[in-house]
């Protein structure tokens, strides 16, 4: 869990060299890092026009970060969750082992189900689409481009929906 931590810091510094504004949660108080994940603060956040990263899972046992990551969007009425991974979009299979995987622009919260497709843990995009909450997927070493996002409405990688 604290790597995701240190990648939520990395997020932080990159979006922040761009301008943004936002603010880091944790799922455990580390003061010089960032706030324990608070559901009134991160709204009161989001309200004011800022970028809010959560990272280090729920702080329990038996919950993904990806889980996490779908249950806090959920609690602060986030109009989409964006995960940001290794690879630049949704595949049909893992593209570093199979050249053949096909990237989806565009993907429905059954067919992740129905095909297993393995970019989020299963318990994640069920809840996400109880929910009908988006999950975008983008490669980390385009965390700069979030910014985009924010700005136009344009997103880079894939999508769930």
């Amino acid at each position: 869990m604290l790597s995701t931590v240190i990648n939520g810091l990395l997020i932080q510094d990159a979006l922040s060299q761009d301008g943004q504004k936002t603010y880091l949660y944790t799922a455990r108080d580390i003061s010089t890092v960032g706030e324990a994940f608070y559901s009134r603060k991160a709204e009161q956040n989001l309200s004011e026009k800022k970028i809010v990263i959560i990272s280090g899972g729920t702080g329990n046992p038996y919950f993904s970060t990806d889980t996490a990551g779908v249950l806090r969007s959920i609690e602060i009425n986030c109009d989409m969750m964006i995960k940001c991974t290794n690879v630049d979009g949704i595949y049909s299979a893992d593209p570093k082992k199979d050249p053949k995987a096909e990237k989806y622009d565009t993907v429905t919260y059954n067919e992740v189900l129905s095909q297993n497709l393995r970019f989020i843990d299963q318990t994640a995009i069920a809840l996400a689409k109880e929910h009908n909450l988006p999950i975008g997927v983008c490669h980390i070493d385009n965390i700069s481009k979030l910014a985009t996002l924010t700005k136009n409405g344009a997103f880079f990688g894939s999508m769930v929906m």
